[in-house]
């Protein structure tokens, strides 16, 4: 029995458009979504990140404390909440933790062909010289920032002062 071209074209794109759609619009699995972490350094930026905050609080403590004219006192105890603050942020901030809420997150974002695309992309040259070049850019962004921080505290001290 020979089907009609027109009778089997719109059958075959029915069946075929469903599982297109479905294939496009298809969240991504745990490890593609894994794999595009891994690929985009995610472990390392957090540690840097991790560091750079470490290094803008001892700098604003330190600013902080010595246009008040702190006593030694001041800054050990500044420099104990530091340190508690900064142990508190590595484990709230874990990698393990960040997963859990990463995960989920791409996965309602992205699509499977678009997590694909990116695992694509960081896997190219010009995805590994944005990765590369991502401390050169915090460093570059962060020396910044520090320059402005002083002068922020002090505006942030002033507007307290004045508030209380």
């Amino acid at each position: 029995m020979k089907i009609s071209f027109f009778v089997a074209l719109p059958l075959f794109l029915s069946v075929t458009s469903g599982t297109f759609a479905e294939t496009v619009e298809s969240a991504p699995s745990d490890e593609s979504i894994l794999e595009l972490m891994e690929l985009m350094e995610v472990e390392q930026i957090l540690d840097q990140t991790i560091q750079s905050m470490e290094s803008m609080m001892e700098m604003a403590i330190s600013q902080s404390l010595a246009t008040s004219g702190a006593s030694k006192k001041d800054f050990e105890e500044a420099e104990k909440v530091r340190e508690v603050m900064m142990e508190w942020l590595e484990e709230e901030l874990s990698y393990d933790f960040l997963i859990e809420l990463y995960v989920p997150s791409y996965r309602e974002t992205f699509t499977q062909v678009e997590v694909d695309q990116l695992i694509e992309f960081f896997s190219g040259p010009v995805g590994q010289m944005l990765i590369r070049k991502q401390p050169e850019l915090m460093n570059s962004f962060l020396q910044k920032y520090q320059s402005e921080i002083g002068p922020m505290m002090e505006r942030f001290q002033t507007k307290l002062t004045e508030s209380l």
